[in-house]
């Protein structure tokens, strides 16, 4: 398999792929409470100081909301900023989504629900849109999340066109098939090569089984 396999180790390195996903779930996590702690701090502002000191940003604009305790926080105003706003909105799909991913892809899901694993495993693509859309309705100027994701998503986009443009399909209807169990989990299978399968060592390949399950593509390596 070629395609990116310069970057080495970011390339192939299982954990490193689970270390980032958690970091960017713990810092997606942080950036939500320090939103929490700001938008505390605007609904104490009555709404000519948050005209006055926000300087009528349109995506901050917030209907002139009453207060049910004079005196207090405007706990309306912090509920219209969470979850009623648009930034407020997009930021906590991003964030439900970017932990459906993590928790799916846990290995009691991944060993039980495979098929659960595989699918919600796409929650990052609505990750990625509604944290766009999130900061384009929160920033003004060059939007500071699209700044950090386009270089991954056009690598992303890179491996997968090479990925189906490259795609070498073997369709085996009847083949000679040999398991041979090996240690802790890892099993291996011996299969007759078609003859237009081309390979080389290291390359991996798509194990797909329509009767044992209509959506599981299981990668092997090829030895």
């Amino acid at each position: 398999r070629k395609g990116f396999e310069w970057l080495g180790l970011l390339d192939h390195h299982f954990k490193i792929h689970s270390w980032l996903a958690f970091l960017c779930g713990a810092l997606a996590l942080f950036h939500t409470l320090a939103h929490y702690v700001n938008f505390w701090v605007i609904s104490s502002w009555t709404y000519e100081e948050r005209n006055e000191r926000i300087g009528l940003v349109a995506v901050y604009a917030v209907p002139d909301i009453p207060n049910l305790f004079p005196g207090h926080p405007n706990f309306l105003v912090f509920l219209y900023l969470c979850f009623i706003a648009p930034f407020g909105l997009f930021g906590h799909i991003s964030l439900v989504c970017i932990w459906i991913v993590i928790f799916s892809s846990l290995p009691v899901v991944r060993q039980y629900f495979f098929e659960a694993f595989q699918l919600l495993h796409f929650f990052w693509i609505p990750f990625l849109v509604f944290g766009g859309l999130h900061s384009i309705t929160s920033i003004f100027g060059f939007p500071t999340f699209w700044f950090w994701t386009l270089m991954p998503s056009f690598i992303l986009m890179h491996e997968l066109y090479y990925r189906l443009h490259h795609f070498n399909r073997a369709i085996l209807d009847k083949f000679a098939l040999h398991v041979v169990p090996g240690r802790s989990t890892i099993m291996e299978i011996r299969i007759e090569k078609p003859v237009q399968f081309t390979y080389e060592a290291g390359d991996y390949a798509f194990l797909y089984c329509l009767s044992a399950s209509p959506i599981e593509l299981h990668a092997m390596t090829i030895m």
